[in-house]
């Protein structure tokens, strides 16, 4: 029996065991005779468990604190998420970029200073001359 049989008939059983019928043999008579032992065993556990549980029917008033501490903690969610994703995020490559302007500013000026520098001591050799 495959797998998606077994699954259809211990749901159509726990569908009986709810509506408080008792569990159906039948099942277990129409499947193949080598599934017949594990969908018993099967068939058996569950309604043993049904025996156990026990439908819990929570309050009115633990619904209603619930809901309350649910949209909280929602609200709590979406003020740190946007507080968080609002941060400018600076592209790793913009600190390479800064640097490399600097840099080339820094040669620019250097090399404007070295050619003021050169022409001065230009006209200082051709004055003393």
């Amino acid at each position: 029996m495959s797998s998606n049989m077994m699954t259809e008939v211990l749901n159509l059983q726990a569908n009986q065991l709810n509506a408080g019928a008792s569990a159906s043999l039948e099942a277990v008579l129409n499947a193949p005779p080598e599934a017949r032992a594990e969908l018993s065993a099967l068939m058996k556990l569950a309604a043993r468990m049904k025996r156990w549980l026990i439908p819990v029917r929570p309050s009115s008033a633990y619904r209603a604190r619930l809901r309350d501490g649910l949209q909280l903690a929602a609200g709590h969610q979406e003020t740190h998420r946007a507080l968080v994703e609002t941060r400018p995020r600076v592209p790793q490559w913009g600190w390479l970029i800064g640097a490399a302007a600097l840099g080339s500013a820094a040669g620019i000026i250097a090399m404007i200073l070295r050619r003021r520098q050169t022409r001065k001591d230009a006209s200082v050799a051709e004055s003393a001359r």
